[in-house]
């Protein structure tokens, strides 16, 4: 993994005001990497709420994704509303080509939505299958309208990150113009995954490649990042889950990278730079593609200290101040 420590502005300046630093974990070159082993468990919620054109289309999704799996992948389905069953055990996709159109066609509307014991049923499935080489993965296709069991999303999302941190991790796709945002977004940050939102299967295609292609291309699971140095006054702008041991970031699969947004205090900066050497180090612990611990060190390079007006006129760095508007932007729209 290659660590790359980006400052929005090559210099520091001894005064007021945000030091943004912008830090990416790359994947890098590595010889003979074969594709992960895939699990998949699709969990498809068939409460009342979910009746017609949104069933319908969880119903396409499930098919199109076991379709577009690797025959040597593995999938199961779970069915919920407030009751939950088993509709297909874990099985290869070889075999469950045969059996799942039918199966999932047979699905019908019922009763109130346990979303909870539905996502919990979908995990304990891959449960066996964790903490290894493999992929685990949820993902769930809901309204989101939970109204029996569980329902607190910060006690559902505890148990998400939970489970992503034992190796089950999870994704959602939001279904119907009505579906509870807050719950399905939150569910997958807590489980590593991505929040997805579509009207129709169709309309999903690109983004399940994309989700497929991640999963089994992934490179380093289980990244966690501790600052070294830089701590005091830090604040992450991603809205990443904060662990014991420091900030988790996302999975990252060959050929791409992950980044985190920093922001603490320019004197701050200044004075952890004239303590340590540095402004900002960083720690990343990360879990490769066959089960192996690693650990990796990145520091932020000296930088000069120069006048307030020299630090105004000093460029900015093109991808940080990019970053800076993506997730200012990405506020403003989660405020309104």
């Amino acid at each position: 993994m290659k660590i790359v420590i980006n400052p929005l502005r090559p210099v520091l300046c001894d005064q007021d005001g945000d030091f943004h630093v912008l830090l990416r974990l790359q994947s890098e070159p590595v010889q003979g990497f074969r594709p992960t082993p895939l699990c998949l468990a699709l969990v498809v919620d068939r409460s009342g709420s979910m009746s017609g054109h949104k069933l319908t289309e969880a119903k396409r999704c499930v098919i199109d994704l076991v379709k577009r799996m690797r025959s040597s992948d593995q999938v199961g389905i779970i069915q919920y509303d407030d009751h939950i069953q088993t509709l297909m055990p874990l099985m290869p996709v070889e075999q469950a080509l045969g059996l799942v159109e039918p199966l999932v066609q047979g699905i019908t509307d019922g009763g109130s939505t346990d979303l909870h014991e539905g996502w919990l049923r979908g995990s304990e499935m891959l449960a066996p299958e964790a903490g290894g080489i493999k992929a685990c993965h949820v993902i769930l296709l809901s309204d989101g309208q939970a109204n029996r069991g569980l329902t607190d999303v910060q006690r559902i999302s505890e148990q998400v990150a939970a489970l992503a941190g034992a190796g089950v991790t999870t994704s959602t796709v939001g279904l119907g113009a009505d579906f509870n945002e807050v719950l399905m977004t939150a569910m997958a940050q807590a489980g590593q995954g991505r929040a997805h939102y579509g009207e129709r299967a169709i309309d999903l295609a690109e983004t399940f490649d994309a989700e497929l292609g991640l999963l089994s291309g992934l490179q380093w699971r289980n990244v966690h990042v501790t600052f070294e140095q830089g701590a005091q006054g830090l604040e992450v702008l991603n809205a990443y889950e904060h662990t014991e041991q420091g900030l988790r970031l996302p999975s990252v699969a060959m050929g791409s990278e992950c980044w985190a947004l920093l922001r603490l205090p320019l004197r701050q900066a200044v004075q952890s730079q004239r303590d340590a050497g540095t402004a900002l180090a960083v720690r990343v612990t990360a879990t490769d593609s066959q089960g192996n611990l690693a650990t990796f060190e990145g520091r932020l390079d000296l930088l000069p200290v120069v006048t307030a007006e020299q630090y105004e006129q000093a460029p900015k760095h093109e991808l940080v101040e990019r970053r800076i508007h993506e997730m200012t932007a990405a506020q403003l729209q989660l405020e309104i």
